[in-house]
């Protein structure tokens, strides 16, 4: 597993669960799809939702 203190993204939203997928996303469409998508194939994932506005 890679340390997730290296990326500068995991600074701003740090991981509570680095051992699972961490799912930086809007609440837009294409976010919307791969939430959907990781919850479909049931996967563990941890979502940290980012406001690009």
């Amino acid at each position: 597993m890679a340390d997730l203190s290296a990326f500068p993204i995991a600074t701003r939203w740090p991981a509570k669960h680095p051992d699972q997928l961490q799912l930086y996303s809007a609440t837009t469409p294409n976010g919307v799809k791969i939430s959907i998508a990781l919850e479909e194939l049931g996967l563990p994932y941890e979502p940290h939702w980012v406001n690009i506005g």
